[in-house]
C-alpha cells in the first residue's frame, strides 16, 4: 500500500508506468473494483479508509503519520533530501513512531559524497 497526497500519488503512479520500457509494477488505485485490487500487489490511495486485501507494507509519501498504519508489518516513510518542509515533517513522524516505541531504521540512500 501507497499512501499520500493526489499529486504524489499521481507522480508516484505515472513513475510506476514510466520506470522502465520492458518492466511493469502491478498497481491500482485502492478504490478500483475489488477483483483488481485484490489481484494488485501495489495498492495507491490517499488515506487507509479502504477494504484492503492484505497488509505487509505500507509506503508513506505523505506529510503526517497516516491513521492507521499500526495495522501493517513495516512501514516505509520516504523523505526527499532537499526539502527542508519535507524533513520537518519527516522528523516530527519519527519522534511519534519512536514516542510510542516503534522500531525505526534509518536508511540513508543519499548519494556517498
Amino acid at each position: 500500500m501507497v499512501i499520500g497526497t493526489e499529486e504524489r500519488l499521481a507522480q508516484f503512479d505515472q513513475s510506476l508506468w514510466s520506470f522502465s520500457p520492458t518492466e511493469f509494477l502491478a498497481h491500482c488505485n485502492a478504490n478500483a473494483v475489488s477483483s483488481v485490487v485484490a489481484a494488485s500487489p501495489v495498492l495507491l490511495a490517499h488515506d487507509l479508509d479502504v477494504p484492503l486485501p492484505h497488509r505487509n507494507l505500507l509506503i508513506n509519501l505523505g506529510d503526517t503519520v497516516p491513521v492507521g498504519f499500526g495495522q501493517f508489518e513495516r512501514m516505509v516513510e520516504i523523505v526527499a533530501l532537499d526539502d527542508q518542509t519535507d524533513r520537518h515533517s519527516a522528523r516530527l513522524r519519527w519522534k511519534h513512531y519512536s514516542d510510542r516505541g516503534y522500531p525505526i531504521t534509518r536508511h540513508d540512500l543519499s548519494p556517498a559524497s
